[in-house]
């Protein structure tokens, strides 16, 4: 089967359009022809490669999918029934093209693997290793539930951080509107006064930032653009979380998270029967933590050498000792990816609380910061109009 892409116009003379499969272009033209649909444009369509799925939509995709199987639909009658469901969706092509390798004679691993932007390497690994053991489903359903711990982190990571975000923009906001607007406003009003000093400060502030606007909102856009290199430039972005690392409770709430995601991925790649040193290596690109991701390339190092992950983690410092303690427990044992599960679930649930210790001491701290700033420049306004001397004379 081959992608089209058409535009048309059906029986009422409405302009429709979407993708396509089938054998052949005349093939395409003739399906039109017997829907009585009068085709305007088809060419084909080259752009599955680029299709781009929220983790969302590829959760709800497995999900749906390893339901469907489990109702004992053979793979490709599936893929054809999510096909039809999402006919007018942006993964509609990517399923279409699924379905067709299947078709073809491919295994839904290799299919997968055409789209690495969307499916990742743990993904495609855990499929092809249910094919061999013939466990395809529950391959699926431990799909679903790694990723639905994933959107569950990022979404305690979100909601944590949500509202001293919003808190800090209103800041920012009211701070700017005093210092912009309201104080200026005033300066006619005591123009020729004698001050008081805490009135001269906020006046000599509101003038400097008046005076300088232009080279304030330059500096506040250098931030923004900084903001987007930091996201997308990979030295910047870890050089300025080198730095973020050294605030207060960010550090170990950072390690926690990066422990956390280390932790599943290694125990699923494991699982699946790769390499010890190669599950290593990839569980070590989702952690997100350049500190910690040194310390695992320096201990992989020492693995090929001969050396235990417990022993070389141990060397740097920058592990918890209880993560080390459980690993050494796990080699003498024989069951890591059990333990690594173990590890993920203690720091998860240390997760949940560092969260709520960071929020109960962001929140009020940037509501005494906003009511200290307001107090100071609304004092500051008040003390000159108690004097009622210096307006009578």
């Amino acid at each position: 089967m081959v992608l089209f892409q058409y535009l048309a116009m059906d029986e009422s003379g409405k302009k429709i359009k979407g993708i396509i499969d089938a054998e052949s272009k005349e093939e395409a033209e003739l399906l039109f022809h017997k829907k009585n649909i009068v085709l305007t444009e088809l060419e084909l369509f080259s752009k599955v490669s680029k299709t781009k799925l929220s983790k969302k939509e590829i959760l709800n995709f497995t999900d749906e999918l390893s339901k469907l199987l489990l109702a004992s639909l053979p793979l490709y009658d599936a893929l054809t029934a999510l096909k039809d469901k999402y006919e007018n969706h942006k993964i509609y092509p990517l399923i279409l093209d699924l379905s067709d390798q299947i078709k073809r004679g491919a295994n839904f691993s290799q299919a997968l693997s055409r789209y690495p932007d969307i499916f990742d390497f743990i993904y495609c690994s855990m499929v092809a290793n249910s094919e061999k053991t013939g466990t395809l489903i529950q391959a699926l359903e431990e799909l679903v539930k790694i990723m639905q711990r994933g959107q569950n982190l990022r979404k305690k990571m979100t909601g944590a951080l949500l509202y001293p975000a919003i808190l800090s923009v209103f800041c920012f906001v009211v701070i700017c509107s005093l210092l912009f607007f309201v104080v200026p406003s005033l300066f006619d009003l005591f123009e020729g006064r004698s001050l008081h000093p805490l009135t001269k400060i906020v006046f000599a502030v509101s003038k400097f930032a008046n005076a300088y606007k232009i080279y304030l909102l330059f500096f506040f856009l250098a931030l923004v653009i900084l903001a987007f290199v930091a996201i997308y430039v990979k030295k910047v972005r870890d050089s300025i979380f080198k730095v973020i690392l050294l605030l207060p409770g960010i550090r170990n709430l950072m390690v926690q998270v990066s422990l956390i995601r280390f932790s599943r991925s290694f125990s699923v790649l494991l699982s699946t029967g790769i390499s010890y040193v190669e599950a290593l290596r990839l569980a070590k690109d989702v952690m997100k933590h350049p500190i910690i991701e040194e310390d695992v390339s320096y201990a992989e190092k020492r693995i090929v050498e001969g050396e235990k992950l417990s022993s070389a983690l141990r060397i740097r410092g920058n592990i918890p000792i209880l993560v080390i303690r459980m690993l050494e427990i796990a080699e003498e044992s024989a069951k890591t990816p059990e333990m690594l599960n173990h590890i993920a679930k203690i720091y998860e649930d240390e997760l949940d609380k560092s969260l709520t210790q960071l929020t109960g001491v962001l929140q009020p701290l940037l509501l005494l910061v906003l009511g200290v700033v307001v107090g100071f420049v609304v004092l500051s306004v008040l003390i000159p109009l108690t004097d009622v001397s210096s307006f009578a004379g």
